[in-house]
């Protein structure tokens, strides 16, 4: 709690000084409600996190309102189209699901179920009031049904995690393919080829000679990574096991992937400095998956340092090859103090599995 009051008592001091910097030198352009708002979401998420109970709604209701209440701001301020309503009408569903799961009045599918049905409306609502492209909505809906039929599937099919995912490899695929389609473009091939390479990994480690026990260790890996409670310690240890598991094939698979990609573009037309796209992204998603194992007890902190410096090198690229314009250094401030945030948080919340081991 002390650590806390440090902290809302470091905002309002450093928000002070910048109001009253805003006021003095630039009165007629109010920036100071930007770092206002932004660092208000870590604030409200730590003083949810912080509170007595250890439950995730707080937090997440907080920062929900907090969000929405910015979201509402700028859309006065800047004018135009009113556009709040729908993230806030998404952040909404998002907190009312999460609430009546807390309550125990639905399940996760339930509340899967549920969450799917509000953006439903959502999308409705936006093709009624709104004019958008009707085509793109459906599209969007279809995705979401594709992930409910999947997470349905799960629930009462007790396929394995491999059969789950060639379900949600041919139905968004082939959501993708209609979409470019109508497009009259064949840009569906490049996530079809990339999602290949992962789904024949995938496949390679389910190997026949593991299948027998595939969906009991499967299930078991699941239950590992689902704890939302204080673990034990032997739980902590079995969650890093699977972690450290789940690592190595992701690795053969960024392998065996960087391979194929550059064999399809040493046979496309036009050159193949597209690759450098799909390679950096993928690199910055296992710098993130290395962050989450690099200090044992504290992944979201490793996650922070290691995953969050590979984002800001990955825009630094972006940022040199977009044109004069230079803006990479707001992200990356905008992570140092984010960071410097999450160093104590982790040392005071995510570190009870190794208060747990002594």
């Amino acid at each position: 709690m002390l650590l806390l009051w440090a902290h809302v008592s470091l905002y309002l001091a450093v928000n002070i000084v910048l109001v009253a910097i805003n006021l003095l030198i630039t009165p007629g352009t109010l920036w100071f409600l930007y770092p206002l708002w932004g660092w208000g979401l870590v604030v409200a998420a730590h003083i949810g996190i912080t509170w007595p109970g250890r439950s995730w709604l707080l937090p997440h209701a907080l920062v929900s309102l907090w969000l929405s209440a910015g979201l509402i701001g700028i859309d006065l301020a800047t004018g135009g189209p009113f556009w709040s309503p729908w993230p806030v009408w998404a952040l909404m569903s998002l907190l009312a699901v999460h609430a009546l799961h807390a309550a125990d009045k639905v399940d996760d599918f339930g509340a899967h179920a549920l969450l799917t049905l509000f953006i439903g409306l959502e999308l409705v609502g936006a093709g009624i009031v709104a004019d958008a492209a009707r085509g793109d909505l459906a599209l969007a809906f279809g995705y979401g049904l594709v992930a409910l039929f999947v997470r349905g599937l799960y629930r009462f099919g007790h396929p394995t995690l491999l059969q789950a995912h060639v379900a949600a490899f041919v139905g968004i695929n082939a959501l993708l393919a209609l979409d470019a389609r109508s497009e009259g473009s064949w840009w569906f091939v490049y996530p079809l080829a990339a999602w290949s390479v992962l789904l024949a990994a995938h496949a390679a480690i389910s190997r026949p000679g593991r299948r027998d026990d595939a969906g009991t260790r499967e299930r078991t890996m699941l239950s590992a990574l689902a704890q939302n409670d204080r673990p034990t310690a032997e739980g902590a240890r079995d969650r890093r096991r699977v972690r450290l598991a789940g690592f190595r094939p992701h690795l053969v698979a960024f392998s065996i992937g960087l391979v194929i990609l550059a064999i399809i573009a040493l046979l496309a037309p036009g050159g193949g400095w597209w690759l450098v796209w799909p390679v950096s992204v993928w690199l910055v998603l296992l710098a993130a998956h290395a962050g989450m194992l690099a200090i044992p007890g504290y992944p979201a902190l490793g996650l922070s340092l290691l995953g969050g410096g590979a984002v800001i090198s990955w825009l630094f690229g972006l940022d040199m090859q977009t044109g004069p314009a230079t803006w990479w250094y707001w992200p990356a401030a905008a992570w140092v103090v984010l960071t410097i945030v999450a160093v104590p948080l982790s040392v005071d919340l995510l570190g009870m599995a190794t208060s747990d081991e002594r």
